[in-house]
């Protein structure tokens, strides 16, 4: 199943965030634990270390990335009654790295990225 995530700005330039329900932990993970272009790079840099440079999990404000070789997945760290949320780590990447180039460029009103 295809979804789309859309990053767009309010009306104060603000970034936000808009997905299908199906997604909404893997936005609300980008909103709250992402808020940065530099936090955001961070991560981006210990997904692509081959093995993860030996971790196993990423604990951030609200959630815990926890890193499989092929799979991620998202579990939130106060809302227990929410399922985790799983995504392959390709599409992951590619979210984050759409993440950070949207949050880097201000001129940038609206950007859809696909999830699969």
């Amino acid at each position: 199943m295809t979804a789309d995530i859309r990053f767009y700005r309010d009306q104060e330039q603000q970034p936000r965030i808009q997905t299908s329900p199906d997604h909404i932990p893997l936005a609300d993970y980008l909103a709250s634990d992402l808020q940065e272009a530099e936090t955001s790079g961070e991560i981006l840099k210990r997904l692509k270390k081959k093995n993860y440079g030996g971790e196993k999990e990423i604990n951030g404000n609200s959630y815990t990335v926890i890193l499989e070789p092929e799979l991620i997945t998202l579990e939130n760290m106060f809302d227990e009654e929410m399922s985790p949320y799983q995504i392959p780590v390709e599409n992951f990447v590619k979210t984050i790295s759409s993440w950070i180039d949207f949050l880097e460029n201000p001129g940038i009103l609206s950007l859809v990225q696909n999830i699969r």
